[in-house]
């Protein structure tokens, strides 16, 4: 099983246990010194290989830490200042559009939705409106059906006044 601290083993691997468990390194800002522990092995490789590896990554630990520290040392000249200032222009420009234009594009949207509703709202009214209609005219149809069922009335006397 792989272990997340760093360790350099000088020569052959320990025969006991006990030089396998080392204290963690603590993860955040470390010095050179804490970050690499050495275990002393039978067999060491040579001293300059060693110390050429320690001083490697002691380097990239110093590196890291000063770029996570301050990176607006490295870029700290007056053509660096007014390219931030212009990128930050650009950024906040930027942002005032996009909020410019999902403001109006909200806006229109609102005013879709709101022809939406009223839409809907007289498309329901003109369907509640036909339905009663249909009801009308199928109640004219059947009375109309009913008095066209009925027998004819042979003709009557009926006496004509002139």
């Amino acid at each position: 099983m792989a272990n997340k601290d760093s360790f350099i083993v000088q020569g052959e691997a320990s025969e006991s246990d006990e030089e396998d468990y080392m204290s963690p390194v603590h993860r955040g800002e470390m010095k050179a010194d804490e970050l690499v522990a050495s275990i002393a092995g039978e067999g060491a490789s040579s001293e300059d290989d060693l110390n050429i590896t320690i001083s490697a990554f002691a380097s990239k630990i110093e590196e890291t830490n000063i770029n996570s520290a301050g990176q607006n040392q490295k870029f700290n000249s007056l053509f660096h200042k007014k390219l931030q200032e212009s990128n930050w222009k650009f950024k906040e420009g930027f942002k005032s559009f996009l909020k410019t234009t999902l403001y109006y594009g909200k806006e229109q949207i609102n005013e879709v939705n709101q022809g939406l509703l009223t839409t809907q709202v007289e498309a329901q009214e003109t369907l509640k409106l036909l339905r009663n209609s249909q009801a009308a005219a199928r109640s004219i149809d059947m009375s109309l059906s009913s008095i066209l069922s009925q027998a004819y009335v042979p003709e009557t006397n009926a006496i004509v006044i002139t």
